[in-house]
């Protein structure tokens, strides 16, 4: 058994996990650290891995396209062993539930190559069976240890298995559990974690028989304030009876040993965004428009418009939606440094299903001047944000003044020669003239999106959307080019094609966003 002394949770040296019994195992780890194994040998042991395998086999279902996360299974009308099987089904109540029946016809639908094939390139314990294609995680054919059920966790929660990453956003969704609760096919049980106020847990439990001994696992992972930790937790014996919850209350006497219930995660600590992973595998992100939250009226004729509002509650709305890789703050026509602060802190929420970026928009320079935008892009990015974009940039000039702020703020900015960077920076062309200079401007470093604001030219250009577009495509010729990225707004009729095109990152907005973006999503591939 090793300790970690480096842990987030900064463990006590004087916190030991508890002793645990003959057959009975506890593996935990930080999402970026080393494993604490609780157990000995026992954890190396494979057994079955029952309805556990339920997370592996819902991702492969989903990238299979066998199911979707709004598919519902028609209930054939057969009683079985529980009365919550014998309904109609989602993929969450199939996992929640751990509706056997379900996951056998999808199975049957993956058939036996394909899941092969996934569970070799998960590298999911024995990566194999024999049998029938509707049982082997039930019946021994397929096993798996503790230990490497830790090390599928973190491959799948640092999105490094070869599925789509809304794929697994969407299981990660599915896993999470009510505060103090978890529940499988014999009910909802306590699971009384004493760990930080805030903590998401986000779990699987499995149990079966095989050859007369009875195996109890519960799986999953903890996350609190970004950071995640991944635990298996499995009880085995051919001697005693387990209940359904040997592996859960296994999983409690350790966690609970080892998190004091003080305990904080530094500040400093923070998931990156997943855009520069797409953009380098050539594949676009989508985004959406933060909406504004003022409910009141737009202004009467007269008077000017009530001020946009946007809260952290509304940042916590868009930050559980696993279609979403960005959203995009449009603060364009009035700076306000608290709804950076609120959408930031909003999208952090420990109930996020993904690490989403924030980009914001500011008034362009010379509206306000180059001092005060200067100082707009360092207090956004000190509030947590990920970007910041400069619209109505007029020129090769103004648009060197723009990437400049950025390295007085010493941002690390994402670029071609700076693969290493998380900041996105972002510059607008907007007027003809700045079009103009589109391969001038593409050719500066020090910066990442390169965007045309086609609704801005169209008018600037009296109305030519024609030229507009022309002028849209001049400036995507130029990023690609230089190997930026590009931006574009886009609806669910014409996102295939912006994506055929090759814009890295499609912005959505209104009643129609997600539908565009799980359009713009299969387009993509993801």
């Amino acid at each position: 058994m090793m300790l970690i002394p480096s842990l987030v949770l900064a463990l006590a040296a004087a916190v030991t996990p508890p002793a645990v019994g003959a057959g009975e195992c506890v593996v935990f780890a930080p999402l970026g650290g080393p494993e604490t194994v609780v157990g000995g040998e026992e954890c190396s042991r494979r057994t079955l891995p029952a309805s556990t395998f339920k997370v592996p086999h819902a991702l492969i279902a989903l990238q299979t396209r066998v199911v979707t996360d709004k598919s519902i299974v028609k209930w054939d009308g057969k009683k079985r062993d529980y009365a919550v099987w014998d309904r109609d089904q989602t993929l969450e109540s199939a996992i929640k539930m751990s509706a056997v029946w379900v996951f056998q016809q999808f199975a049957t639908s993956i058939g036996r190559d394909r899941e092969l094939e996934h569970l070799r390139a998960f590298r999911y314990g024995s990566a194999s069976f024999e049998h029938d294609v509707t049982s082997f995680w039930l019946n021994g054919d397929l096993r798996i240890s503790p230990l490497e059920q830790v090390a599928f966790l973190r491959r799948m929660f640092s999105y490094d298995l070869p599925v789509d990453r809304i794929h697994i956003d969407t299981v990660k969704a599915d896993l999470t559990m009510p505060r103090g609760k978890f529940e499988n096919a014999s009910g909802v049980h306590d699971f009384p974690l004493r760990w930080p106020a805030g903590t998401v847990v986000r779990v699987k439990s499995g149990n079966g028989t095989v050859n007369g001994e009875r195996v109890s696992w519960l799986v999953g992972a903890l996350e609190i304030g970004g950071t995640q930790y991944l635990f298996a937790s499995r009880a085995r014996s051919a001697t005693r009876t387990l209940e359904n919850t040997a592996g859960a209350d296994l999983a409690l006497r350790v966690l609970n040993a080892v998190a004091p219930a003080a305990a904080q995660p530094p500040q400093a600590t923070r998931r990156s965004h997943g855009l520069i992973g797409l953009w380098a595998q050539g594949k676009p992100a989508f985004g959406v428009y933060a909406p504004n939250e003022n409910p009141g009226p737009r202004g009467q004729r007269g008077q000017p418009p009530q001020p946009a509002m946007y809260t952290r509650a509304g940042g916590e709305k868009l930050a559980i939606n696993p279609l979403y890789d960005y959203v995009f703050l449009n603060l364009e026509g009035g700076y306000d440094a608290g709804a950076v602060k609120a959408m930031a802190d909003g999208l952090r929420s420990p109930n996020a299903v993904s690490r989403k970026a924030l980009i914001v928009r500011i008034p362009p320079i010379d509206k306000d001047g180059a001092a005060v935008t200067k100082a707009r892009v360092k207090e956004i990015l000190d509030l947590g944000a990920d970007g910041v974009t400069i619209p109505h940039v007029t020129g090769v000039d103004e648009a060197k003044l723009a990437i400049s702020f950025f390295q007085d703020a010493k941002a690390s900015v994402w670029s071609p020669s700076n693969p290493a960077g998380r900041t996105i920076a972002m510059l607008m062309l907007e007027d003809p003239g700045a079009v103009a200079q589109a391969r001038e401007i593409a050719d500066l470093k020090g910066y990442s999106i390169l965007a045309c604001g086609i609704g801005s030219l169209t008018q600037a250009l009296g109305g030519d959307r024609a030229g507009a577009e022309a002028g849209t495509q001049k400036v995507l010729a130029e990023a690609k080019r230089a190997r930026l990225a590009d931006m574009l707004t886009a609806n669910p009729q014409d996102v295939t094609q912006r994506v055929k095109e090759g814009f890295l990152a499609l912005l959505m907005q209104g009643p129609t966003a997600d539908e565009a973006i799980t359009i713009g999503r299969t387009a993509a591939g993801r």
